[in-house]
């Protein structure tokens, strides 16, 4: 009887009192306050102290702002866009409500160490000013983001204006399986500016991207105007990357190989991409492979030719690449050149559509239109980030 009195108050408990593991929605604001709730707008903390309150299987909403550096924390997802009024997440807007994270020259802008994957996230936020540390001895390096085992998914973020001492100006990947979708990799290590060997000002490998190791996928994302002495907007030194419908433009490898990408003894994936306008110092002004490492490239429009016959070489007609402007006009060869069957489209990883459904294929591009269509026979999708889509199609989400 004893025992069955304290099953039953222990139930009483429980419905009076709901579990503490109920997820919860934090809220960050650039002026916020030092309280341990943050639970509505008109009570935001700032936003370290909204990451710290926060247990795995939350969420922080951050208001439009300039923060400083963060680390993520395993199982929660900090999305930013927000004006400070919002009452749901998908009505986060970065393109208008920017969200940045400016490391000030100081150090990574941001940090994430042996999570889970898939269930950390960053979205929404514009991360600059990142500096990277001097070598790979290093507990930290890369300059916009540090990811040490990390399956951390980072969704619409830009990273500008980053750099590093030795590798991964914008981002430095040492194990984990990391995904980046809808991201945009910019004017990173020294943007491109200056002499074509400059020896002093960019870092040794990755303008963009350097991966040590670990298994990263590249989703909708755009590489333009980066620089490094090798590797222009990528370095993969070892792991298996994965890089899909992503765009690599006027890239610069300063004093080496691989004006956009130079893969050195991995077996990077790639699919669906456009490799155009890249230079390099040393071969290839494109893609880089070294016979250790076997890329597999298909589906792919790259400047100067690549073997396989799904491979094309034809000046992709962006809409206006002097502008940056790297959408596709209608008669560009890229149009329904891609592989949209699997396993061409990974899963929609970044929920790019709001719908909670990241075991479909990736519904959107980059401008967050339909990325593949099939109003008539078979399904079709194009190579690079953008999809081009006249007005009858619907317009972007």
């Amino acid at each position: 009887m004893y025992r069955q009195l304290l099953i039953s108050l222990g139930l009483m408990a429980v419905l009076v009192h709901p579990s503490t593991a109920t997820a919860a929605r934090r809220y960050a604001s650039s002026t916020g306050t030092a309280t341990t709730e943050c639970l509505s707008w008109a009570n935001a903390c700032s936003l370290n102290n909204a990451i710290n309150a926060a247990s795995s299987g939350d969420e922080v909403w951050v208001k439009q702002g300039t923060y400083g550096a963060i680390s993520l924390k395993s199982g929660v997802k900090i999305i930013g866009g927000f004006a400070g009024t919002e009452t749901l997440k998908s009505q986060s807007k970065p393109d208008l409500h920017p969200t940045i994270l400016d490391g000030g020259g100081t150090g990574p802008v941001v940090t994430s160490e042996n999570n889970t994957p898939g269930t950390t996230m960053l979205r929404g936020f514009r991360i600059t000013h990142g500096h990277g540390a001097a070598d790979l001895t290093a507990d930290i390096a890369g300059g916009g983001m540090w990811l040490l085992n990390s399956g951390a998914v980072i969704v619409q973020c830009v990273f500008d204006h980053n750099t590093a001492l030795y590798t991964g100006a914008a981002v430095a990947i040492r194990g984990g399986q990391p995904w980046f979708v809808n991201c945009e990799f910019h004017d990173n290590g020294t943007g491109g500016d200056g002499p074509a060997r400059d020896e002093n000002t960019a870092p040794w490998a990755g303008g963009a991207i350097y991966v040590h190791s670990g298994s990263p996928t590249f989703m909708n994302c755009l590489f333009q105007h980066n620089k490094a002495l090798e590797g222009g907007a990528m370095m993969v030194y070892n792991g298996t990357p994965v890089i899909v419908n992503s765009t690599f433009v006027n890239n610069r490898a300063g004093d080496g190989y691989g004006g956009a990408l130079s893969d050195e003894g991995a077996k990077a994936v790639i699919r669906n991409c456009i490799f155009w306008g890249n230079t390099a110092y040393k071969g290839s002004n494109q893609i880089f492979s070294a016979p250790q490492a076997d890329s597999d490239v298909t589906y792919c429009d790259i400047q100067g030719g690549w073997t396989g016959t799904t491979n094309i070489n034809v000046d992709p007609s962006f809409v206006n690449s002097g502008a940056n402007d790297y959408r596709l006009n209608a008669n560009s060869p890229c149009v329904n050149a891609g592989k949209s069957s699997a396993p061409a489209l990974p899963n929609d990883q970044g929920d790019l559509n709001w719908n909670s459904n990241t075991g479909e294929p990736t519904p959107l591009d980059l401008d967050r239109s339909t990325r593949v269509w099939s109003l008539i026979g078979t399904p079709k999708v194009d190579m690079g980030a953008y999809e081009y889509f006249e007005e009858l199609s619907g317009g972007n989400l």
